[in-house]
Protein backbone atom coordinates (compact mmCIF):
# COMPACT_ATOMS: atom_id res chain seq x y z
CA UNK A 1 0.00 0.00 0.00
CA UNK A 2 1.27 3.42 -0.89
CA UNK A 3 0.14 6.66 0.71
CA UNK A 4 -0.72 9.55 -1.57
CA UNK A 5 2.16 11.56 -3.03
CA UNK A 6 1.31 14.70 -1.07
CA UNK A 7 1.66 12.83 2.23
CA UNK A 8 4.88 11.20 1.03
CA UNK A 9 6.41 14.65 0.44
CA UNK A 10 5.42 15.80 3.93
CA UNK A 11 7.17 12.79 5.45
CA UNK A 12 4.15 11.59 7.43
CA UNK A 13 2.66 8.54 5.79
CA UNK A 14 -0.25 6.80 7.41
CA UNK A 15 -2.55 4.24 5.91
CA UNK A 16 -3.93 3.45 9.34
CA UNK A 17 -7.71 3.62 9.79
CA UNK A 18 -7.08 5.43 13.10
CA UNK A 19 -4.89 8.21 11.67
CA UNK A 20 -5.79 11.07 9.38
CA UNK A 21 -7.62 10.20 6.21
CA UNK A 22 -5.20 9.53 3.37
CA UNK A 23 -5.62 7.94 0.00
CA UNK A 24 -3.98 4.53 -0.05
CA UNK A 25 -3.45 2.57 -3.19
CA UNK A 26 -2.73 -1.13 -3.40
CA UNK A 27 -0.76 -1.64 -6.59
CA UNK A 28 -0.87 -5.08 -8.21
CA UNK A 29 0.86 -5.80 -11.48
CA UNK A 30 0.18 -9.07 -13.30
CA UNK A 31 3.85 -9.44 -14.22
CA UNK A 32 4.64 -9.68 -10.49
CA UNK A 33 1.96 -12.29 -9.77
CA UNK A 34 4.49 -15.00 -8.96
CA UNK A 35 5.86 -12.81 -6.17
CA UNK A 36 2.36 -12.29 -4.77
CA UNK A 37 1.70 -16.04 -5.06
CA UNK A 38 4.72 -16.72 -2.87
CA UNK A 39 3.36 -14.28 -0.29
CA UNK A 40 -0.14 -15.76 -0.38
CA UNK A 41 -0.60 -17.19 3.10
CA UNK A 42 -3.69 -19.22 3.85
CA UNK A 43 -4.39 -19.16 7.56
CA UNK A 44 -7.63 -21.12 7.32
CA UNK A 45 -9.08 -23.36 4.67
CA UNK A 46 -12.48 -24.95 5.06
CA UNK A 47 -12.51 -28.66 4.28
CA UNK A 48 -15.32 -31.14 3.91
CA UNK A 49 -15.30 -34.92 3.90
CA UNK A 50 -15.91 -36.37 0.46
CA UNK A 51 -16.67 -39.92 -0.55
CA UNK A 52 -13.65 -41.87 -1.76
CA UNK A 53 -12.71 -41.25 -5.39
CA UNK A 54 -9.86 -42.14 -7.70
CA UNK A 55 -7.12 -39.54 -7.77
CA UNK A 56 -5.88 -38.52 -11.20
CA UNK A 57 -2.56 -36.98 -10.17
CA UNK A 58 0.01 -37.83 -7.51
CA UNK A 59 2.19 -34.84 -6.67
CA UNK A 60 5.47 -35.34 -4.82
CA UNK A 61 6.96 -32.28 -3.15
CA UNK A 62 9.83 -31.83 -0.74
CA UNK A 63 13.25 -30.31 -0.30
CA UNK A 64 16.02 -31.26 -2.74
CA UNK A 65 17.68 -34.53 -1.82
CA UNK A 66 14.81 -36.08 0.17
CA UNK A 67 14.20 -38.88 -2.33
CA UNK A 68 11.39 -37.64 -4.57
CA UNK A 69 13.07 -38.99 -7.70
CA UNK A 70 13.75 -42.36 -6.03
CA UNK A 71 10.10 -42.70 -4.93
CA UNK A 72 8.89 -41.64 -8.38
CA UNK A 73 11.13 -44.18 -10.13
CA UNK A 74 10.16 -46.95 -7.68
CA UNK A 75 6.43 -46.36 -8.28
CA UNK A 76 6.89 -46.23 -12.07
CA UNK A 77 8.92 -49.46 -12.03
CA UNK A 78 6.70 -51.41 -9.63
CA UNK A 79 3.30 -50.22 -10.94
CA UNK A 80 3.69 -49.28 -14.64
CA UNK A 81 0.01 -50.06 -15.28
CA UNK A 82 -1.10 -47.53 -12.62
CA UNK A 83 1.37 -44.66 -12.87
CA UNK A 84 2.87 -42.67 -15.71
CA UNK A 85 5.27 -39.74 -15.74
CA UNK A 86 4.49 -36.87 -18.14
CA UNK A 87 7.49 -36.46 -20.42
CA UNK A 88 8.56 -32.81 -20.45
CA UNK A 89 8.90 -30.76 -23.63
CA UNK A 90 12.32 -29.32 -24.36
CA UNK A 91 14.19 -27.21 -26.88
CA UNK A 92 17.33 -29.30 -26.32
CA UNK A 93 18.61 -31.19 -29.35
CA UNK A 94 17.69 -34.85 -29.47
CA UNK A 95 20.51 -37.32 -28.81
CA UNK A 96 21.07 -40.45 -30.90
CA UNK A 97 19.77 -42.85 -28.25
CA UNK A 98 16.63 -40.83 -27.44
CA UNK A 99 13.17 -41.36 -28.88
CA UNK A 100 10.79 -38.41 -29.13
CA UNK A 101 7.97 -38.79 -26.60
CA UNK A 102 9.75 -41.27 -24.30
CA UNK A 103 11.82 -39.19 -21.88
CA UNK A 104 11.28 -35.85 -23.65
CA UNK A 105 9.26 -34.26 -26.42
CA UNK A 106 11.69 -32.30 -28.60
CA UNK A 107 10.27 -29.05 -29.98
CA UNK A 108 11.58 -25.80 -31.46
CA UNK A 109 12.18 -22.55 -29.57
CA UNK A 110 9.24 -20.99 -31.39
CA UNK A 111 6.87 -23.81 -30.39
CA UNK A 112 8.01 -23.59 -26.77
CA UNK A 113 7.58 -19.81 -26.70
CA UNK A 114 4.10 -20.20 -28.20
CA UNK A 115 3.21 -22.80 -25.54
CA UNK A 116 4.41 -20.49 -22.78
CA UNK A 117 2.47 -17.50 -24.07
CA UNK A 118 -0.62 -19.71 -24.57
CA UNK A 119 -0.49 -20.93 -20.94
CA UNK A 120 -0.21 -24.54 -22.14
CA UNK A 121 2.50 -25.43 -19.63
CA UNK A 122 2.03 -26.40 -16.02
CA UNK A 123 5.62 -25.49 -15.20
CA UNK A 124 8.60 -24.37 -17.26
CA UNK A 125 12.15 -23.14 -16.91
CA UNK A 126 15.53 -23.13 -18.58
CA UNK A 127 18.77 -24.99 -17.97
CA UNK A 128 22.06 -24.50 -19.84
CA UNK A 129 20.36 -22.39 -22.51
CA UNK A 130 17.59 -24.91 -23.20
CA UNK A 131 13.95 -24.55 -22.19
CA UNK A 132 12.04 -27.34 -20.44
CA UNK A 133 8.37 -27.55 -19.52
CA UNK A 134 5.53 -29.92 -18.71
CA UNK A 135 2.47 -29.47 -20.90
CA UNK A 136 -0.97 -29.76 -19.33
CA UNK A 137 -2.03 -31.73 -22.41
CA UNK A 138 0.54 -34.43 -21.60
CA UNK A 139 -0.94 -34.91 -18.12
CA UNK A 140 -4.46 -35.04 -19.58
CA UNK A 141 -3.39 -37.80 -22.00
CA UNK A 142 -2.19 -39.87 -19.03
CA UNK A 143 -5.60 -39.40 -17.38
CA UNK A 144 -7.35 -40.50 -20.60
CA UNK A 145 -5.31 -43.74 -20.50
CA UNK A 146 -6.75 -44.43 -17.04
CA UNK A 147 -3.41 -43.94 -15.30
CA UNK A 148 -2.35 -41.66 -12.47
CA UNK A 149 0.00 -38.87 -13.54
CA UNK A 150 3.02 -38.81 -11.25
CA UNK A 151 4.59 -35.36 -11.04
CA UNK A 152 7.19 -33.66 -8.89
CA UNK A 153 6.81 -29.90 -9.13
CA UNK A 154 7.79 -26.74 -7.31
CA UNK A 155 5.41 -25.82 -4.46
CA UNK A 156 4.17 -22.66 -6.22
CA UNK A 157 2.84 -24.87 -9.04
CA UNK A 158 0.40 -26.55 -6.63
CA UNK A 159 -1.95 -23.59 -6.96
CA UNK A 160 -2.53 -24.47 -10.62
CA UNK A 161 -2.92 -28.19 -9.89
CA UNK A 162 -5.65 -27.82 -7.28
CA UNK A 163 -8.55 -28.30 -9.68
CA UNK A 164 -11.08 -31.04 -10.39
CA UNK A 165 -9.32 -31.70 -13.71
CA UNK A 166 -6.17 -32.89 -11.92
CA UNK A 167 -7.74 -34.13 -8.62
CA UNK A 168 -4.29 -34.22 -7.01
CA UNK A 169 -3.10 -36.12 -4.00
CA UNK A 170 -0.18 -34.06 -2.70
CA UNK A 171 2.50 -35.90 -0.75
CA UNK A 172 5.14 -33.92 1.13
CA UNK A 173 8.31 -35.92 1.57
CA UNK A 174 10.15 -34.76 4.67
CA UNK A 175 13.85 -35.32 5.21
CA UNK A 176 14.82 -37.98 7.71
CA UNK A 177 15.86 -36.68 11.09
CA UNK A 178 18.87 -38.34 12.63
CA UNK A 179 19.24 -38.28 16.39
CA UNK A 180 22.43 -36.67 17.72
CA UNK A 181 24.97 -39.25 18.85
Amino acid sequence: RVASKSKAREGSQSCSPFGKKTKCKGKYLAKHSSIFDQLDVISYEEVVQLPAFKRKTLVLIGAPGVGRRHIKNALLTKYPEKFSYPAPHTTRTQRKDEENGQEYYFISNEAMTKSISGNELLEYGSFQGNMFGTKIETIQKIHEQGRIALVDVEPQTLKGLRTADFAPLVVFIAPTITAPQ
